[in-house]
């Protein structure tokens, strides 16, 4: 299908490719950025899933539709073009309808940051104590989509603005800074987590914050190398998850759709204005997601 990209939006991933520090190095002259939104204006023979007019979200990998795994290895800014374009084709597989109600900046948010804070949650409910660390894309979609659930969300940072921000959207903030030792604060005032969503900030200090029989969904790699009687003496589950499939892109779309879920986005730049967007994206007050209206 040719679609007419209406807005997309940065990840840390997009930082990592452009400095070359990206574990897999991009085709010379790809056209960048994983995650956009846009607008089906014209259709090939054998498209049965969408009609002209129809508004559409790329799924963060495009070879990974419904099943468990990927099926291919592509990665868009890699080796497939992304979405950093007026006009993008694409198969209908690698795409999901947006929902009514949510616009095409939001929806462009919810391919990796989104989708990936959905996943991280699967099997939290009502009364849970979920630990969240930052202000990243993930972290914070992960407190709105929490909160929403009824658990109760613990949120690490380091500076007071990002605190305050953290509590507006309904975290319990602990700060990094005027509390070092954050797991013994974490088990004082909420008994242990139930899930702590590791995003780089260190494994063996969410493992300390965890309560038995916990799980922590590890996000990003970590830099620490953990003894495994640190997983053992409490029962720990330890779950690696890289973003999901289109099925669960779908789902987490429902559910910005049924909540009126507006994420956190801390700029949104024009198309022409890319490189100044790219250059947001690595400074360290940013809090939220960058994004980039093309059409």
């Amino acid at each position: 299908m040719l679609v007419k990209v209406k807005a997309a939006s940065l990840n840390h991933r997009d930082v990592l490719i452009r400095a070359g520090n990206y574990a897999a190095q991009p085709t010379p002259g790809v056209i960048p950025l994983s995650d956009g939104a846009g607008e089906v204006v014209a259709l090939g023979d054998d498209v049965t899933r969408f009609a002209v007019g129809d508004r559409v979200v790329g799924a963060f990998l495009p070879g990974w539709t419904t099943q468990p795994v990927p099926t291919s290895g592509e990665q868009y800014s890699i080796d497939v073009d992304g979405w950093l374009a007026e006009h993008r084709v694409i198969p209908e597989e690698a795409l999901a309808a947006i929902p009514t109600g949510v616009d095409d900046e939001t929806a462009a948010t919810l391919p990796c940051a989104a989708t990936t804070a959905w996943v991280a949650l699967h099997g939290v409910g009502e009364g849970d104590v979920v630990l969240t660390q930052g202000t990243g894309g993930v972290s914070l979609f992960v407190v709105q989509l929490a909160v929403a659930r009824g658990a109760r969300v613990v949120a690490t940072t380091s500076t007071a603005p990002k605190a305050d921000l953290l509590a507006t959207l309904g975290a319990e903030v602990i700060n990094r800074v005027t509390t070092p030792d954050w797991p013994s604060e974490v088990w004082t005032r909420f008994g242990g987590a139930h899930r702590v969503i590791e995003v780089g900030a260190g494994l063996t200090r969410s493992l300390s914050a965890l309560r038995p029989f916990g799980e922590v969904a590890l996000v990003a790699p970590s830099r620490e190398e953990v003894r495994t009687s640190a997983i053992f003496r409490t029962r720990a589950t330890l779950r690696s998850l890289a973003v999901g499939n289109r099925l669960e892109l779908e789902a987490v779309a429902a559910e910005v759709a049924r909540l009126n879920l507006r994420p956190v986005i801390d700029g949104v730049f024009d198309f022409e204005d890319a490189e100044n967007a790219h250059a947001r994206q690595t400074e360290d007050d940013r809090v939220g997601k960058i994004v980039i209206r093309v059409g």
